[in-house]
């Protein structure tokens, strides 16, 4: 096979950087295929506590366990009242599911029966002023007893619903959030949605081409259902240009102190290379400040950079899908670690077969996950095809 001088030279710097540059790694990886005849892993990635789930055409998700160092192969979940082709969004939390369909506006959750492994549908889910064209399931996050789904186009501006687990173990809608700063008449508010580990606090990712934006909401204290107040608006510094991507995803850690926000189409490096912007408090500052901007240790023009972000802990994992630095758009993930009081960058990651692949646009890091201390997975959707996650040590 002829192969173009710009794909020859993406084979060559990816091996070179692969085997011989500190900080750059594609060894001590476990590429995971589609195994259900047909499916394609193209939409979403969710992750938790030793199970990982990979979604995508047609309309169904693969689960995974992992079995000592490699992941195991469970189940394929098919929601029972559903013509899905692509599903749009999806979380894993505390032995629970939650897939979304925005094209149908619902949500779909399973739960895992701990005793045989399995997991079942528990519950389809629709918004109370449900409408044509909301987008109801752009965006999910969830913790144990609560999950809000992002409708970024509800009422042209977006909107995010918040459903509480009562005592009797069924679902229901407490809260609809909403913009008070949208100032054009398509904000895309519940583009993106994340939570803390307690579900004290929701960000709210905002790409509004007048004015993108992460909005914080933090839970009242006492009543009998939990209600949520707008606490704070988070904004890319001054000197960022083009900003029309920021809040396309969005990241908070455990406790809340800490929000990654990124920025996919910045021109602030150069022409679509991307950026992640950090906020934090502390008790010093407590309320969320700007910290940081992460971009690639080498941006380049339209690295997409900032398309998926994760935090755990005193770490950041940003995808840039369009990356070549392993091949032409094969893309990447890069991983940050919290010194003193600023983030640097630690370590990047791409396939090990990029260099080799026949296909021009993997597009390695369109989903990223921490899902624990020691490793990272990153979602290829377009790898050969049919897409692929791999999982890296790190």
């Amino acid at each position: 096979m002829i192969l173009s001088k710009p794909f020859r030279i993406g084979m060559i710097i990816g091996l070179i950087l692969a085997l011989f540059v500190p900080g750059v790694f594609a060894a001590s990886q476990e590429k995971i295929l589609p195994v259900t005849t047909g499916s394609i892993y193209s939409a979403a990635m969710a992750a938790d506590d030793g199970w990982l789930a990979l979604a995508g055409m047609p309309g169904s998700v693969d689960v995974y366990q992992k079995t000592g160092a490699s992941w195991t192969w469970k189940q394929n979940l098919v929601p029972a009242e559903s013509s899905m082709v692509m599903p749009s969004a999806m979380t894993m939390n505390d032995g629970m599911l939650f897939l979304g369909d925005a094209s149908a506006n619902v949500v779909y959750g399973f739960a895992l029966k701990t005793s045989t492994g399995v997991w079942t549908e528990f519950g389809a889910f629709q918004s109370a002023d449900v409408a044509s064209g909301d987008n109801f399931g752009a965006s999910i996050a969830a913790t144990s007893n609560l999950f809000v789904v992002g409708a970024k186009e509800k009422d042209s501006k977006g909107a995010v619903y918040v459903f509480a687990k009562q005592i009797t173990g069924k679902w229901l809608q407490v809260s609809k959030l909403t913009s008070s700063s949208c100032s054009s008449s398509v904000c895309a508010f519940g583009s993106s949605v994340a939570m803390n580990a307690t579900g004290s606090v929701i960000v709210i990712g905002a790409p509004d081409d007048s004015g993108s934006r992460l909005e914080v909401f933090l839970q009242r204290t006492g009543g009998t259902l939990p209600t949520f107040s707008h606490a704070k608006t988070l904004l890319p510094p001054s000197s960022s240009v083009n900003v029309k991507c920021f809040g396309r995803s969005v990241a908070t850690n455990d406790n809340g102190n800490v929000i990654v926000g990124g920025s996919s189409c910045e021109d602030t490096f150069a022409v679509g290379a991307g950026a992640a912007h950090v906020f934090a408090k502390t008790t010093l500052f407590p309320s969320w400040r700007f910290i940081d901007t992460l971009s690639a240790p080498e941006p380049m023009m339209s690295d997409a950079f900032g398309t998926s972000v994760a935090i755990l802990g005193n770490t950041i994992a940003v995808g840039a899908p369009s990356s070549d630095l392993a091949a032409t758009n094969a893309g990447a993930a890069f991983v940050y670690t919290k010194g003193a009081s600023h983030w640097s960058w630690n370590s990047t990651f791409t396939a090990a077969d990029a260099a080799v692949a026949s296909t021009m646009s993997d597009a390695f890091g369109s989903a990223v996950l921490l899902p624990s201390a020691s490793s990272i997975l990153s979602l290829s959707p377009y790898k050969d095809g049919i897409g692929a996650a791999y999982d890296d040590a790190r």
